[in-house]
């Protein structure tokens, strides 16, 4: 693999692929930019493409792509593409001011094309990962730990099967995306590519960084979580505790059906809660490594500053304007 000061002295370059074959001549000549959003499995990533559809240009225009196209994209420089994901298309939009026109097209994962209804029961995490994986034609990715988690009973109630992996995501305190040919279902901070690889932190010194602002802050902002789950055999609810009980003390809206349950719950809310007591927000010159999920180590900052941080978000633009990425990104509490 090539360094990044090595093969960041190429020009900035992508590829882009429509039912596995690339973007004609025409269609390149008209792009005036790319960009992605990745996201740590909160949202949805999003690709966004935008085409000069005026006729001055002198090429041909070419016919609005159907919902559900399969676009894949890879983003970097010229002496080297990472893939940024697998898309399918939306929506595509068109608007124009006298002679001019632009074409706008936004694609989203596939699983979040379609909804569907269905209960889990008696399962692990793992398989009902593999089940969603499969039925989407993509591979599963899931931490040893969380696949073997058990499952009593989860109902997916009209929508889409990014939408249920997500609220399970939270529920376990995980993460769950699509990325690439793969649906990962991972433990926070446990950065891979879109092809599953594991990665290091991505290192970013100062003159990589085209401007950053931080929030800092040494308290957190809720001592502990309370999860309510019932017991079957007494016929009454309980509570578990994690961290203190007190006036800073976050209740859970919802009723487990077994301790197991409530516990994992309990401690996943209290870690998510804290987590963004620390942020930091970063342009830098743009970078294909940095992905959501994973995490970057910041060098020749302050030292409040400097080290690991977790990528919650990270938005990759290819444009008239050069190759930028920008993030928001989080340190554990």
């Amino acid at each position: 693999m090539l360094p990044a000061s090595s093969y960041k002295i190429s020009p900035p370059g992508y590829k882009l692929e429509a039912d596995g074959v690339p973007i004609d001549i025409s269609a390149q000549h008209r792009l005036t930019s790319v960009s992605v959003n990745l996201y740590d499995g909160g949202q949805s990533d999003q690709l966004s493409l935008s085409f000069d559809d005026s006729s001055r240009l002198g090429t041909k225009k070419f016919t609005l792509p159907k919902t559900g196209k399969k676009l894949k994209l890879w983003m970097g420089y010229e002496l080297r593409k990472i893939l940024m994901g697998v898309f399918h298309v939306d929506q595509a939009s068109l608007n124009g001011s006298g002679s001019g026109q632009t074409l706008s097209v936004t694609a989203v994962p596939k699983l979040l094309l379609n909804e569907r209804s269905q209960t889990w029961a008696d399962t692990t995490l793992g398989d009902i990962v593999k089940k969603i994986a499969k039925d989407n034609d993509l591979k599963p990715q899931v931490s040893k730990k969380l696949g073997a988690t058990k499952v009593v009973i989860e109902n997916q109630l009209r929508e889409s099967d990014m939408s249920f992996l997500t609220k399970l995501a939270e529920k376990y305190g995980a993460m769950a995306k699509p990325a690439g040919e793969c649906v990962l279902f991972l433990t926070k901070g446990q950065a891979v590519t879109a092809s599953g690889t594991p990665l290091e932190p991505v290192v970013l010194n100062a003159n990589d960084i085209i401007q950053w602002s931080t929030q800092l802050s040494d308290r957190s902002a809720y001592e502990g979580a309370i999860a309510t789950w019932y017991d079957t055999q007494k016929a009454e609810q309980k509570q578990v505790v994690e961290g203190k009980k007190s006036d800073q003390t976050f209740y859970i809206q919802h009723l487990f059906s077994n301790e197991d349950e409530a516990k994992v719950a309990a401690k996943s809310k209290l870690k998510e809660l804290n987590r963004n007591t620390a942020e930091v927000s970063l342009t830098i010159v743009g970078n294909p490594e940095v992905t959501a999920g994973g995490s970057v180590d910041l060098k020749g900052l302050r030292s409040e500053v400097n080290g690991k941080w977790l990528v919650k978000s990270v938005t990759h633009t290819l444009d008239n304007s050069g190759y930028q990425s920008s993030l928001q990104c989080y340190r554990e509490p």
